[in-house]
Order: C-alpha cells, then structure tokens, then sequence
C-alpha cells in the first residue's frame, strides 16, 4: 500500500471518513420518517435498512427510493410525501454535522499533506461547504463536492483536471469504491466507521484495494 504522501491527488468522502457523522444520520433519517407521518413502523424499519446499507448515494435518490417501492403510498399522495421526509431530514443535518467528531487522526493527516485534497459526497454540496467554513475544515481542501451532482461524476471530473497525475480516493461505502473504479484511481477502505463494513471487506478480497482502520498507518 502506497502512503497517502505518494499521491499528486487526494479525495475524501465525507460521512465516516472526514465525520463520524453515519450513526448520527441513520438516526435523523429514521426521526424524519417517524415524523413525517406516511410511514408505518415496518416501513420505517425497512428504509432505514436501505439508508444504512446504502450510505453514499444522495438523500434525493434514497427518499426516491422509499416513496417508490417501500411506502405504499396513492399516487396522489408522493410528492407531498417524498418533500415532507426530505424537509424533514434535511433540517436537522446541517445541526447534526456541527456536533459529529472529526474521525480520529484525520486533522493530523490532512495537515501533514501537500498535494491537492478534495471532498466528494453523497451529502448536499452546499450543505457541506458552509459546514466545512463553519468548522474551520474548508482550508484543508480545494474543492468540497457533493449532491445534487452525483459521486461518479464529481470523482470523474476531479480526474479530468489531473489527467497525467496519481489520484487516490479514501472512502467506507460501496459507492465511493464504485466512483473510483469508474475512474480507474486507487482507492482505500476507512472501515471504523463505516455501515458496511463485511461487504466492503468483500471488495476488498474481489477487487485488491486496501483496508485501514488507523490514519497513522498510511501518512
């Protein structure tokens, strides 16, 4: 495993990576599902399945998702239900980032490092960038990237300013190995915080990439 310092290019994702901010959102999802009132307790217990075990993807596709093919709703009734769990939702992440933990050791990484870091979430981009300039983070990045633009496309275009230069993406979710793999860049595992972990694990043995549980070992 090469050490984060080879790198010409660095992206991060957010959520168990930068935060540990996973726990945190599970449950405000869950508390915006309870709240909006379009679900029943076996439904709530089902898209905060899929919420978790989707972690990465934007939270547009997975209330999507829900109204879709889990909540049984008329017609009539989505598109009240589909913005009333995302307002929901929504309103209490900016408040939730605030309070989660930097992941331990990152701070120390990403000062001790030189070449360009960017962040590609799942998360609001917007959302992210007043949290990060709130949080006094946003100085350690070039670019802070996130929803409505999805992961493959953030990743694909960051590698298309750097065409000739060695990428390295950081993730704990499916879909941040996915974006890297699309783009052909290396990419690690962070696996404490991550909701997926025998599945990325999995991956990991499918696909050679490597798995880290300590910044420390990979400065």
């Amino acid at each position: 495993m090469r050490p984060l310092s080879e790198y010409d290019v660095l992206i991060f994702d957010c959520d168990g990576v930068i935060l540990d901010s996973n726990r945190l959102k599970i449950e405000a999802m869950q508390i915006a599902l309870v709240s909006s009132g379009y679900c029943n307790e076996r439904q709530v217990i089902k898209c905060t399945e899929f919420f978790s075990a989707n972690f990465g993807t934007s939270r547009f596709q997975h209330v999507r998702y829900f109204v879709d093919n889990i909540l049984e709703l008329s017609a009539d009734v989505q598109t009240q239900a589909y913005d009333s769990i995302l307002e929901l939702y929504s309103a209490q992440c900016y408040e939730l980032y605030l309070r989660a933990e930097v992941t331990p050791g990152f701070l120390e990484l990403i000062r001790g490092l030189s070449a360009p870091c960017y962040v590609a979430s799942g998360s609001v981009e917007a959302e992210l960038i007043k949290v990060f300039e709130a949080r006094g983070l946003s100085q350690y990045f070039t670019g802070i990237y996130g929803a409505p633009t999805p992961k493959v496309d953030i990743v694909r275009a960051i590698r298309d300013k750097y065409p000739d230069a060695s990428l390295l993406m950081v993730g704990d979710a499916v879909s941040d190995h996915k974006a890297a793999l699309c783009s052909n860049i290396d990419f690690i595992f962070y696996a404490p915080f991550s909701n997926v972990t025998e599945k990325m694990l999995a991956r990991a043995d499918e696909y050679n990439f490597s798995v880290v549980n300590d910044y420390a070992t990979i400065q």
